[in-house]
């Protein structure tokens, strides 16, 4: 029901935004109490989603270790790799959703329903891929319904009434995680909204530290799926939030030096808006890659992972500051677009591999 209601609301609320004057009265929220009405509607529908996905997680996890004696551990590679797919969907369906947002909405909730209600039926070897597919099709869903809200909203009000919006879908989605598996995880899901709406977006147009402020609200998803599964906040799970917070800065600063010019006109203060030679841009870049080598190799230097996976993270992370190297010397938007490209693969063949070495052994 969800895939069918919760477009048509935004759809609606679009329309009725689009027609609000560009003047002074767009500096109230919403001039009506029937825009209220709909924002709220769309807002709680768009929460039932991630109150579904959220309590998906924790019951996954559940299901793995009681049905088939899964090791917490290895139930956390597993849930943490429905949040990393979403690495390789966001940006793949946010580019194909720029026309008919509401049908790519529907198409991917509804795959992701399918795989999902599949996933208790498949043998044991394929549930961890039926996640991630239904990671991947799942949180391709965010950034689309993101950019339409964005669209259709005044710069002047656009921070607030996102804030709003995941406000009401992180509490109600985090809701889950309590009823489902824990306070634990419904937590870190609190923090990470409240990091996003709080510090993050008040400090997008204040700071270029923003990206820094809200890579560690960015870098806890995967924690949540750890402590879904294993219900405790150990070593693993910050070892995949280390991995996943170094990882950020080289693949969005990549993706804000193409986009400088788009951010500098809607006074965001990515670094490269005001950093025009890229040199302190490219400079964080090949740092936090040569940083990002380091933390790969710590699980299996704290035996969470073998010898297969020490070596193939080595390789990956080693290949990625190549990469970034490259990107540096001409600092062109067609090279930032190929390290864009390089850490996307980077990080799902890296758990994925870190997923594997955990089977074989």
């Amino acid at each position: 029901m969800t895939a069918v209601i919760a477009p048509v609301l935004a759809e609606a609320v679009a329309d009725k935004l689009r027609a609000v004057p560009r003047g002074n009265s767009a500096l109230r929220l919403f001039p009506s109490a029937t825009l209220w009405a709909l924002f709220i509607g769309a807002s709680f529908a768009f929460s039932l989603r991630d109150f579904a996905g959220s309590a998906m997680t924790t019951s996954a996890s559940l299901f793995l270790q009681n049905a088939h004696g899964f090791s917490p551990k290895f139930a956390g590679f597993a849930l943490a790799g429905i949040f990393l797919a979403s690495a390789i969907s966001n940006p793949l369906f946010g580019h194909f959703s720029e026309g008919g947002r509401m049908r790519w909405v529907c198409v991917l909730l509804l795959l992701a329903a399918f795989l999902i209600s599949l996933f208790p039926r498949v043998p044991v070897p394929w549930m961890t891929p039926v996640l991630l597919a239904y990671g991947f099709f799942f949180l391709a869903t965010y950034p689309i319904v993101e950019a339409a809200l964005m669209e259709s909203v005044p710069d002047a009000i656009r921070g607030r009434i996102f804030g709003l919006f995941i406000t009401v879908g992180g509490l109600v989605g985090n809701l889950s995680h309590w009823l489902v598996g824990g306070w634990m995880a419904s937590v870190l899901g609190v923090v990470t909204c409240l990091g996003y709406l709080l510090a993050y977006t008040p400090l997008k147009k204040r700071t270029v530290w923003a990206t820094f402020v809200g890579a560690f609200p960015g870098a806890i998803p995967p924690m949540i799926g750890w402590v879904a599964a294993s219900g405790k906040l150990d070593q693993g799970a910050w070892l995949l939030f280390l991995i996943l917070f170094f990882w950020q800065f080289p693949h969005f600063h990549a993706i804000s030096w193409m986009y400088r010019e788009d951010y500098a006109r809607a006074g965001i203060q990515m670094l490269p808006v005001v950093d025009r030679d890229g040199t302190r841009t490219f400079r964080q870049i090949i740092i936090t890659a040569g940083m990002l080598v380091g933390v790969s190799v710590l699980p299996s230097v704290l035996g969470l992972a073998g010898v297969l996976y020490f070596f193939g993270a080595l390789v990956l992370s080693t290949a990625l500051v190549q990469v970034c190297l490259w990107a540096s010397s001409e600092k062109t938007n067609v090279r930032a677009k190929w390290l864009m490209h390089a850490t996307i693969l980077h990080i799902p063949i890296l758990l994925g591999l870190m997923a594997y070495d955990k089977i074989a052994r």
